[in-house]
């Protein structure tokens, strides 16, 4: 990354579309660095608004490309209250997921930030698979948010699996909640656990091997946590269970207001479970959710 982030928001200006927008500003007063809102209008209706209508079709898209590019500046203007912010406004034609990814190709993005919900409860339904595809294709780190915005980012959760992206993801966490308390989780399973139980293996042998397993994590922790800005408060936890199911419930016990956590990890089968994992607690998790790239 550059040392000014590129921070691109997208919106279908919903109200979480609106809150996603509103981190975003606040982000790039934090970096100092330009950014850029966007919203994509549905080729495919605009075509057939066209097709029905002729010349007033191609009147009307005019109209409705001049209106929802007049929305994002109105929308600039508000949440600017006088900082003098960079902002550049694009209006995208296409699918959803096609335009982003397209513009992505053309301009420089380090985070790419979006509402958790859309317009009415079917959009909610599109965007949890535009999401899932953003991840399967986007390398820029993802941050979908939930939440009003009425503050910095307090407290933060960020689950690791000390491959690489793991001090990749801790670095852009402090950068994006300077001063915030991080939480460090590693949840653990031991390799071929579920396996070796229903072989037969005795439990007495299987703690001894979770246990070392423990061990080897908790050891990968401390040189993970060496690696982190003073700046910000930091403890950590080793857990045994399901990744999934243990970050939401540490997310909540926390309080956290955000989770930060890969879609990669260590070779293809971690990846596909990785994968799993985040898009369960992008699902499922109240709090604003930062997906990192490897």
């Amino acid at each position: 990354m550059s040392n000014a982030l590129h921070i691109f928001a997208a919106t279908d200006h919903s109200p979480q579309g609106n809150f996603a927008v509103a981190r975003a500003f606040a982000l790039a007063a934090l970096e100092h660095s330009p950014l850029q809102l966007l919203q994509v209008l549905n080729q495919s209706l605009l075509q057939r608004l066209q097709e029905l209508l002729g010349q007033e079709g191609d009147l009307l898209q005019e109209q409705l490309h001049g209106d929802a590019r007049q929305r994002l500046q109105t929308l600039a203007e508000q949440l600017d209250q006088g900082q003098s912010q960079r902002v550049e406004c694009h209006v995208l034609h296409g699918s959803v997921v096609g335009s982003l990814l397209e513009h992505l190709q053309q301009h420089p993005c380090d985070l790419l930030v979006l509402g958790a919900q859309g317009e009415n409860a079917l959009r909610h339904l599109l965007l949890g698979s535009t999401a899932a595809r953003l991840l399967n294709h986007c390398r820029e780190p993802l941050l979908v948010v939930r939440q009003p915005v009425q503050r910095a980012y307090q407290r933060v959760l960020l689950a690791v699996d000390f491959s690489p992206w793991s001090s990749q993801a801790l670095h852009l966490a402090q950068r994006l909640a300077p001063g915030a308390e991080l939480i460090l989780l590693h949840a653990f399973e031991a390799p071929f656990e579920g396996k070796l139980r229903f072989a037969g293996v005795d439990e007495a042998t299987l703690q001894r091997y979770a246990q070392a397993t423990r061990a080897d994590a908790e050891q990968r922790m401390l040189q993970l946590c060496a690696q982190a800005d003073a700046a910000n408060p930091l403890r950590s936890k080793v857990l045994h269970g399901d990744a999934g199911q243990l970050i939401l419930e540490q997310a909540e016990l926390e309080d956290c207001d955000l989770i930060v956590l890969g879609k990669q990890g260590q070779g293809a089968l971690q990846e596909l479970l990785l994968g799993s994992v985040s898009r369960y607690v992008l699902n499922s998790a109240r709090c604003d959710v930062l997906v990192s790239g490897a």
